[in-house]
């Protein structure tokens, strides 16, 4: 019969080794936006790429936050299912507001020079986080990261990259039922 301890000693490994390596592991599991679930959206006021003032406290109706990145790989592979996601949540009503985090890259001009270049269904009320306060304030770990906002600023629930068409519609089918939209 193999111990425990034997294991552990023919792979090298001391027991606060295995305790680092397992803790890494262990955390690797836990998502990290699930502390934002049921915090308040920060009560500031910042401003849209067509110059209009937003606080997500005081908005008196739900909203989908997206923030993303230009610059983000994970956001660049994830935009097709982005945008199946706004087209399905556009058919129930919900406000969406995008949140590029950090600066645009060269390649993309300005966040205006994009935003005119989007087909006309795509676009959301955008806002450019290029100093990060807004994006740091709400505490996203990551991009892209989407929020869903009850009339309050409370965060409901969040989603990650979408991955796929189906996952897109499963969100919206989340949202339907969070703030149950029958």
């Amino acid at each position: 019969m193999i111990r425990r301890r034997e294991i552990i000693g023919s792979l090298g490994l001391s027991a606060l080794g295995l305790s680092s390596i397992m803790g890494v592991l262990s955390s690797c599991a836990r998502d990290p936006a699930a502390k934002l679930i049921t915090k308040m959206m920060p009560d500031m006021d910042v401003k849209t790429i067509d110059g209009k003032t937003i606080n997500f406290t005081k908005l008196g109706k739900p909203v989908i936050v997206h923030f993303f990145g230009l610059w983000c790989p994970t956001c660049a592979k994830d935009e097709p299912y982005w945008r199946e996601a706004i087209l399905h949540l556009k058919k129930l009503g919900i406000e969406i507001i995008e949140v590029h985090v950090g600066k645009v890259p060269n390649s993309f001009g300005s966040i205006n020079e994009w935003y005119s270049k989007l087909p006309p269904e795509y676009k959301l009320t955008t806002i450019y986080d290029e100093d990060r306060k807004l994006t740091d304030a709400v505490g996203i770990p990551g991009t892209p990261s989407t929020l869903i906002l009850n009339d309050k600023g409370k965060i409901l629930d969040h989603a990650w990259a979408f991955k796929s068409s189906r996952t897109a519609r499963l969100f919206s089918r989340k949202v339907m039922d969070i703030l149950k939209l029958y």
